[in-house]
């Protein structure tokens, strides 16, 4: 389980050693490992774009397939591109959301870049470029005819974080955090191993879900106690200081 909760993961170094020490064998070649584990750091960094297009080239028939996956990392690439502008441009974007979903910009507000000093112009000219290019991705999104609604869902949420001068303290900020990356990542990671057929899931993580189905059955069942297990406690505990 150990060993298979690595190579799924693509930590393909400690999984070489693990073998060597366990005489276990790999069912999947080491490049294979080597090439998801690049696609996965890439998602992790929020290169989302250069993700998409490694897959594209490893991978070619995978999102061809899995039209709702792509369209997942296109929307996470979205974000991304707001939380780079946000980062480059501390006063933030002056326009609002329906610049993304009209393609206008309210005059009042271009009238007040245009009077910027040159200067001053000049400084934010590639901040004003990168908005752009993000307006015309977000526009494109915006036009492909999604049938699922949480997709929908998570659009919507996504173009909301333009009406916001500063979305990362918005209700909805935390779609900027690093950590949402994490199931897409996941979830790209066992799609490409579904493509290979392997497991989509190691079986250590499966071993887990099936215990938390087992206790929470049992709790509905009336076994109180299943209530002393304690297995979320367990997987999240830490070694004590000696």
């Amino acid at each position: 389980m150990v060993f298979g909760y690595m190579v799924h993961h693509g930590y393909c170094g400690a999984a070489e050693n693990f073998a060597k020490a366990t005489n276990l064998f790999f069912r999947e070649d080491i490049p294979s490992i080597q090439n998801r584990q690049k696609v996965q750091k890439l998602v992790m960094r929020g290169m989302i774009g250069e993700a998409i297009k490694l897959v594209e080239e490893l991978y070619p028939s995978l999102l061809e397939n899995k039209p709702e996956l792509l369209f997942k990392l296109q929307i996470r690439n979205f974000i991304e591109m707001i939380n780079n502008l946000n980062s480059s441009e501390p006063q933030s974007h002056p326009y609002s959301i329906a610049s993304l979903m009209n393609g206008n910009e309210d005059n009042d507000e271009k009238m007040e870049v245009d009077q910027k000093p040159e200067g001053e112009e000049n400084e934010r000219q590639p901040s004003r470029q990168a908005l752009e290019h993000l307006l015309l991705y977000g526009r494109e999104l915006a036009s492909k005819p999604i049938q699922n609604e949480d997709l929908k869902r998570q659009l919507q949420e996504a173009f909301s974080l333009l009406a916001y001068r500063d979305p990362k303290q918005c209700p909805i900020g935390y779609l900027l955090h690093p950590n949402q990356r994490e199931q897409l990542c996941a979830d790209l990671n066992s799609a490409i191993l579904e493509s290979h057929g392997l497991p989509r899931q190691p079986p250590l993580e499966l071993a887990i879900s099936q215990t938390k189905n087992t206790v929470e059955r049992m709790l509905s069942e009336g076994f109180g106690s299943a209530v002393f297990s304690g297995l979320d406690k367990f997987l999240n505990c830490t070694l004590k200081p000696q």
